[in-house]
């Protein structure tokens, strides 16, 4: 019986990572084979591996050198994680690399002499992008249509990885699709992140480290978790999910900035124009039409370049400012004509949050589209209409708060259920 290289671990030879697997170092992104590890050993005894003769088949990875260095290069949307990670395994120099395994489960091997053995997933798993767009359009019955998709050059096709699936995805797909000369289009970018940990450790449910999103959503809104994993997205370097930053991204953010601002617009029109959009009838507080347009603008920039906890960012931005634009203009305080324009450019504002949130936070998001007197779906909307006001006259329903923060007592109920439904689940 021979064991999978992914249950063999030992020591990177290329950074020094102890739980490097047989296949791949999780640490650095290396792809390996297990006779590169230092210290290799069973992950499931711990005793030492025997090596053993068997035969297997190989895809010729250094015939494609160029090819892969020509599309790397020459790929200028790659994040810089993803083109780092793949240039330094070009540099490396590529190697061949193991096509079957000699496990009992898998694809069967179609090669002659390969009889009893499978393909390795590492293969097969990417190419299931194309034979699930074949089954698709098969099952509709339309079984050419796959290829709009796979053979039009004009298909960007984009991957949401984490890092340790770059190589998979910048070396190995694009070499498999280069190789069968069918002339597929390679990927356009991959949006790859760093990991995302829990109190420092990898995700782990073996070793009940993390929170599941079964467990997460019985205990706060999906809506608060939708909000801090993108605010806290690992889109730069590594970081760490812990209750104390969610309860901080939760009551700061999420509650006393957007939900505030939002809040205190809606109560003002209310208070002062009888729930009804005002005219504006001066030019006070014109100058934020330029502020949203500002943050509109940026947010669609992130946004597109798949950074979306920059986009969260700018987004935040523009209800942190129009929370700077009441206090600095105080149109509570203002007669009516120029509270008029103060309160309508912040409705204005208002709209904008609720289009340019929709992606991240679609509940919230719809319940802002109705407060502001709309009564169908704000996802019918196009983004661009983030720039267009809120018609004058348009009547309001009477405001409620969006948002709840979050306790130190609602944190330790948290932690207690989710307890209590891991025990349940192990019993």
């Amino acid at each position: 019986m021979f064991l999978p290289d992914r249950f063999i671990v030992g020591t990177c030879p290329y950074c020094g990572y102890e739980k490097a697997y047989g296949d791949q170092c999780e640490n650095c992104g290396r792809l390996l084979e297990p006779t590169l590890l230092i210290n290799p050993r069973c992950a499931i005894c711990g005793s030492p591996p025997v090596l053993k003769t068997t035969k297997h088949w190989f895809f010729d990875l250094p015939k494609l050198q160029g090819e892969l260095e020509k599309y790397i290069e020459s790929n200028k949307q790659l994040p810089p994680n993803a083109r780092n990670m793949s240039l330094q395994i070009l540099r490396d120099g590529l190697k061949p690399r193991a096509l079957t395994r000699d496990n009992k489960w898998g694809i069967p091997a179609p090669f002659p002499g390969a009889e009893g053995k499978t393909i390795y997933v590492w293969m097969e798993a990417v190419l299931g992008y194309i034979s699930a767009t074949i089954e698709y359009f098969e099952k509709k019955g339309e079984p050419d249509r796959w290829r709009d998709f796979w053979l039009d050059p004009a298909t960007k096709s984009v991957y949401f990885i984490g890092k340790d699936n770059i190589p998979f995805h910048t070396i190995i797909l694009p070499a498999l699709l280069l190789a069968s000369g069918g002339g597929y289009v390679l990927p356009w970018t991959v949006a790859s992140t760093e990991y995302l940990l829990f109190r420092g450790l990898k995700f782990s449910k073996s070793k009940r480290i993390g929170v599941w999103a079964d467990e997460a959503l019985e205990v706060f809104p999906v809506d608060y978790w939708r909000f801090a994993l993108v605010a806290l997205r690992p889109e730069v370097r590594d970081t760490n999910f812990t209750w104390e930053e969610f309860q901080r991204v939760i009551n700061n953010d999420l509650n006393d900035n957007l939900g505030n601002f939002v809040h205190r617009v809606l109560v003002l029109t209310h208070r002062r124009f009888g729930g009804e959009v005002p005219k504006p009838r001066s030019s006070r507080g014109e100058w934020f039409q330029e502020e949203i347009r500002r943050r509109y603008e940026q947010a669609t920039r992130s946004m597109e370049s798949f950074r979306f906890k920059e986009a969260l960012q700018e987004i935040l931005m523009l209800s942190s400012s129009g929370n700077s634009l009441l206090n600095s203009e105080r149109p509570w305080e203002l007669p009516d004509d120029e509270a008029s324009s103060v309160v309508y450019v912040a409705l204005h504002a208002v709209k904008a949050l609720a289009i340019m949130l929709h992606p991240i936070l679609p509940g919230s998001s719809q319940r802002m589209w109705e407060l502001l007197g709309y009564q169908d779906r704000v996802s019918e909307h196009s983004w661009e209409e983030a720039l267009s006001p809120v018609p004058p006259g348009q009547k309001l329903p009477e405001p409620r708060p969006l948002f709840t923060k979050i306790s130190d007592e609602d944190i330790k109920r948290a932690v207690e259920r989710i307890e209590e439904l891991r025990s349940a689940r192990e019993s």
